[in-house]
């Protein structure tokens, strides 16, 4: 175990993790980590196995910090590596790379393929359907919303709250619905597990919806 410990140790140099902490933050390094170490404490679990972990890693890495890469050149890097959530990553980065360079029907592309495939990790699964649902513009607000909350409701999703913030920003401004807008941001302040900067911005918008529904609501009562 303490090879394997020094094999990551090598692969995952501190200033590699920074970087990825500040591009992905800490649920995708973990992600990362367990990708990695998941498989560590089976039994008999053999030496060359944990090189080759530390072979695609290292193929991983380099192919994000290549500066001169293309969303392209990425996803031919990931057809080289085997590891499942190494091949996530790397193809949830070339995905981020396509919407940097405002190809979002190649990005959309890429979630669905990483969302329908069978050998993805489940984590890359939820994180591909969210961000289909983000960028794809053909959908109804209604699709939207009701994609939203399937992701929304599901206690396995790690992004359940986004999804849930998002489908509130659809209530208010799709469907002037600031009640239920208000009903999904008091879920989010409530949940104590979540990041203050989530909860902070659905406290802002919860003020901003709230003098909204007094607005709506007087008008409505207004006398003709």
């Amino acid at each position: 175990m303490s090879d394997l410990l020094v094999e990551v140790d090598e692969a995952l140099k501190q200033e590699r993790l920074e970087k990825l902490w500040q591009k992905y933050g800490g649920f995708l390094i973990g992600f990362l980590v367990v990708v990695i170490l998941g498989t560590a404490a089976n039994e008999g679990y053999k030496s060359w196995k944990v090189r080759q972990n530390t072979k695609q890693t290292n193929i991983y890495l380099d192919a994000i910090e290549d500066k001169q890469a293309t969303y392209e050149t990425i996803l031919k890097e990931a057809d080289k590596i085997t590891n499942s959530g190494l091949k996530d990553l790397a193809r949830l980065h070339a995905a981020g790379l396509a919407i940097e360079n405002n190809d979002i029907k190649a990005a959309i592309a890429i979630y669905k393929d990483i969302s329908t495939n069978n050998n993805s990790y489940i984590v890359a699964t939820y994180i591909a359907k969210y961000m289909i649902t983000n960028l794809d513009n053909s959908l109804s607000a209604e699709e939207k919303r009701k994609r939203y909350k399937a992701l929304s409701d599901d206690i396995n999703n790690p992004w359940r709250f986004h999804a849930r913030f998002e489908m509130a920003l659809l209530d208010a401004h799709e469907f002037q619905d600031y009640k239920s807008a208000r009903a999904n941001l008091s879920i989010i302040m409530k949940e104590e597990t979540l990041a203050q900067t989530l909860k902070q911005k659905a406290k802002s918008l919860d003020i901003l919806y709230a003098a909204k529904e007094y607005s709506k609501n007087k008008m409505s009562n207004k006398p003709l």
